[in-house]
């Protein structure tokens, strides 16, 4: 038994490209990242995707450990872009490219509801929650079932978003608030990590042009319809 709660330990051990050019160094490299992993690389030098990753914990109190800071700089960029030319890390790097397709069909077709950079593969606000978990689990080193899951997060999370989206866009014609602050388009959307509903949809907060917020949760209607429903039927 471990003295705390937690037991911390890590998922991988990280070596330096210079480390990991000895004996065996390539067998299991990707020897040239995808683009839009090259992207999020970029990002991460320039500290604009610290929620994408886990962040760095340092030790806290009670045996507990505490977010010590997130993920940017050229160290980290360079830390980042190693681990992703592990074969384990070849998940996460479809999911990307999925999720990157998706952005670039999407931004058009809903471009009269929400800001067009807002869907994009280098939003962590949007997508650092399923980007983090499949980074983890394939740093865990477990590769049947890293496959199989985070190809399904990444399909969940576009079928998710791509439902969001069409409600947005019939509702903001239909049953829109009249407010002032709550004119469109959608300047803002951060997804919540914590927890998912009803098959891996999130939590949204949305930022309107306004200056207003709206929280999007989905789940089943059936609560209120108990307190809706007219006698008799």
């Amino acid at each position: 038994m471990p003295d705390s709660p937690l037991d911390p330990r890590a998922l991988w051990e990280m070596r330096t490209p210079g480390e990991a050019s000895g004996t065996g160094a390539g067998r299991d490299v990707t020897p040239q990242l995808p683009p839009v992993a090259r992207r999020m690389v970029d990002a991460v030098r320039k500290g604009e995707v610290g929620g994408m990753f886990p962040p760095v914990v340092a030790p806290g109190p009670e045996g507990t450990v505490a977010v010590d800071r997130l993920l940017g700089g050229e160290s980290d960029a360079r830390m980042i872009e190693h681990a992703l030319r592990d074969r384990r890390f070849a998940p996460l790097l479809e999911l990307w490219e999925r999720l990157d397709g998706w952005c670039a069909h999407s931004r058009k077709r809903y471009s009269s509801v929400i800001s067009p950079e807002i869907l994009d593969i280098t939003n962590a606000d949007l997508f650092g929650p399923v980007v983090s978990e499949a980074f983890v689990a394939c740093a865990a080193g477990r590769p049947h079932y890293a496959r199989d899951r985070v190809v399904e997060w990444a399909v969940r999370c576009q079928e998710f978003l791509a439902l969001f989206l069409d409600r947005l866009l019939r509702d903001m014609d239909a049953c829109w608030p009249g407010e002032p602050a709550f004119r469109g388009p959608v300047v803002g959307l951060w997804t919540h990590g914590e927890e998912t509903h009803n098959g891996r949809q999130r939590v949204l907060r949305l930022d309107c042009a306004g200056g207003g917020r709206v929280a999007y949760k989905p789940r089943p209607a059936s609560g209120e319809l108990l307190f809706t429903q007219a006698a008799g039927t």
